[in-house]
């Protein structure tokens, strides 16, 4: 069939070829049962059928021209592939042409175009399912402005935008969204009666911690950013001069710098240690339980994570995932862990999950609690990590008054000035704790929450239980994001935006 290719016209390879008639004709209405014509929306374009020993697959290309140089780029590379048929598809002049899944612009509303979705979600528009179209417009805009890889919304459980810049949907590297799914794999431990309590001693698994100052670390201190242990994380070493891949356990034998329970401090070690609890506990590394009893519940097949020198996944921060399938994890989570009547996470996980922890109003179980709108409130837990990250104790006493006060963030921050006389030298030691990773005040909510999962370069996940609503904005790392500081086109105002959405 190659060999024929070679010798007809380009013109001719609209057609399917004679031999092959019967066969397009019966199989055509089983791939358009497959969603075949859903993947075609250029006006005039070739669809060609390809195998390769036992594998058959199809392939859109935008002429006949580019048939026969992908064919040839196969041959050049040893692959022995035979075209099975070839067919030119005119898109009706009638229908809106746009790139898959995409939406093209109009004077009155963006037009979704997919009618199926590939995915297993029922697929809606903005107007339908009651988003403002123009902000949902200018959600788009901003993500591509803002160098965006994904966007993907889910409204009522329709899919309502599933947006890709640039690249095809493959796996993105999720960055710290990744430690939500640790969560998720306590939570579905705790399920299955492995775990009894989040009070339980992590030195009940990790016997290496035993006898030693960090024996009485729980796991909810481990889900909630307050262990004590030093958040470096140790995914690599020198051994005579080469760089080598480092072990997640090598974590264990860390020093603490605080008292377990006491402060809150974002630590990326603690959950790369998760991943190594979830496997010690569960008999199986965290991406093999999890994909038994988490994706395959949920179709979803994409899933792959970075992994230290003894195989275990970095939980911190290293999965990679399909923007639609992290969308379909925020759909589950919407739904209180149910996913087509059956119960996948249990209910009270997730409100557990997203419940406040003692010392972080705005951080659940590795969760975050996000509102539009927030009171700052100075705490006597605020003064302490101020203190333990050098503010001296003659400003703080001059703070206490203030304990207590709920103030929209403006006053909250005039009286602080206020309270301390304009001291330059008060001002920036508070500064130099926040960049130690203290909090500049408690937050308390004045607007409805969503929960978010969040990671480096702006990786959301976020959940409107009011709305229900699922935001996924996705970006992939290229090669400056690794050498400047800071990071360029994070989207922040995302979170905003989401709000935004149904009319807040």
């Amino acid at each position: 069939m190659i060999k024929l290719c070679r010798r007809v016209p380009f013109v001719y390879l609209g057609i399917v070829f004679v031999s092959t008639v019967l066969v397009v004709g019966v199989s055509w209405s089983a791939y358009a049962e497959k969603n075949v014509l859903s993947v075609c929306r250029t006006q005039t374009h070739m669809l060609a059928v390809f195998q390769n020993g036992e594998k058959t697959w199809h392939q859109r290309f935008s002429s006949a021209e580019h048939v026969v140089t992908f064919i040839k780029r196969q041959q050049k590379s040893g692959k022995r592939i035979r075209l099975i048929s070839v067919v030119r598809i005119q898109q009706p002049a009638s229908q809106p042409t746009s790139k898959p899944g995409g939406y093209r612009k109009t004077q009155d509303k963006p037009v979704r175009l997919t009618k199926n979705s590939s995915h297993g979600l029922p697929v809606g528009t903005p107007d339908s399912v009651g988003l403002r179209v123009d902000a949902v417009r200018r959600m788009v805009e901003k993500a591509r402005s803002e160098s965006s890889s994904a966007l993907v919304l889910i409204k009522d459980g329709k899919l309502v935008v599933e947006e890709y810049f640039g690249k095809k949907a493959t796996p993105i590297m999720a960055m710290s969204v990744s430690k939500s799914f640790v969560s998720l794999a306590i939570g579905l431990l705790w399920k299955q009666g492995k775990i009894k309590s989040l009070d339980m001693k992590m030195s009940d698994v990790f016997k290496e911690w035993r006898g030693t100052p960090k024996k009485d670390i729980t796991l909810y201190q481990m889900l909630t950013h307050t262990s004590g242990l030093h958040h470096a994380r140790t995914l690599g070493k020198r051994v005579k001069g080469k760089w080598v891949l480092g072990h997640i356990s090598d974590g264990l034998k860390g020093r603490l710098v605080s008292k377990p329970g006491d402060v809150f401090r974002y630590n990326n070690r603690a959950i790369d240690l998760l991943a190594l609890f979830v496997g010690r506990i569960s008999g199986k590394s965290l991406d093999v339980y999890l994909q038994e009893h988490l994706f395959s519940k949920l179709g979803i097949r994409s899933v792959s994570w970075m992994k230290d020198a003894a195989g275990v996944p970095r939980g911190a921060g290293e999965m990679s995932i399909l923007p639609v399938d992290l969308a379909k994890i925020g759909l589950l989570m919407l739904q209180k862990g149910v996913w087509r009547g059956q119960q996948i996470v249990p209910t009270s996980w997730v409100k557990r999950s997203w419940r406040a922890s003692k010392k972080s109003s705005h951080c659940g179980l590795l969760w975050w609690r996000r509102a539009r709108l927030y009171d700052y409130i100075l705490t006597e837990n605020i003064l302490k990590q101020w203190r333990v990250r050098g503010v001296d104790k003659v400003f703080l006493a001059k703070l206490k008054p203030l304990l207590h006060k709920r103030m929209g963030l403006v006053a909250y921050r005039k009286a602080i000035n206020t309270a301390l006389g304009g001291n330059k030298t008060a001002n920036k030691q508070i500064k130099m704790a926040l960049q130690r990773g203290a909090k500049f005040g408690a937050m308390s909510p004045k607007s409805h929450l969503m929960f978010a999962a969040q990671g480096w370069l702006g990786q959301y996940l976020v959940i409107d239980t009011t709305h229900k609503l699922v935001g996924v904005r996705m970006r992939r790392a290229v090669r400056d994001d690794y050498r400047r500081r800071p990071s360029k086109h994070t989207y922040r105002s995302f979170i905003k935006d989401m709000f935004s959405l149904a009319g807040h």
